[in-house]
């Protein structure tokens, strides 16, 4: 049996919209935190097999704040389809991941993210992080789940949350 992360994060901080939402940037403190969760991310995990990351511009900024944190990826596919996607497109997505894939990165936004999170494990995993995604899923969030299927199998209550971090609890 295979083990798997799946690392599911929200973007860092968007600057207010000045024209297309998808083309916004992110603050100073939204990099800042993008480049705290990165650090975190280079120290515990390393090296990541596959990162989908969103086309809008906040989460495209965000994935060169996790480099420039010394997080490195194997394959990054920038999916404009992950931009306002249900938790079934996000679904779907991961479901093309090829199955020898042990790390993977969805980068994306909420509500997307955060209900695919809970979707996914339902009420399985560490208590203090459950509790945590019960509370919400502020920017720049990563949830770290551990799962044993294949990437087209994925279902409810298919994974379990083993962590979340977030900015302020770094």
């Amino acid at each position: 049996m295979t083990t798997r992360t799946l690392l599911l994060m929200r973007h860092a901080e968007a600057a207010p919209s000045l024209g297309s939402d998808a083309d916004r940037d992110l603050t100073e403190a939204g990099l800042a935190d993008a480049r705290l969760v990165g650090a975190w991310l280079s120290e515990s995990i390393g090296h990541l097999d596959v990162v989908l990351c969103s086309a809008a511009l906040r989460t495209r900024r965000t994935w060169s704040a996790l480099q420039d944190a010394g997080v490195t990826a194997g394959r990054v596919e920038i999916t404009p389809a992950l931009y306002e996607a249900s938790t079934s497109d996000l679904r779907d997505e991961l479901a093309g991941v090829d199955d020898d894939a042990r790390s993977v990165l969805l980068l994306g936004h909420a509500p997307g993210v955060p209900s695919l999170a809970s979707w996914l494990v339902g009420r399985r995993g560490d208590p203090a992080a459950l509790a945590q995604l019960d509370r919400g899923f502020p920017t720049a969030t990563l949830a770290r789940l551990t799962l044993t299927t294949p990437w087209n199998e994925l279902g409810s209550g298919s994974a379990q949350l083993s962590g979340m971090r977030s900015p302020e609890r770094f």
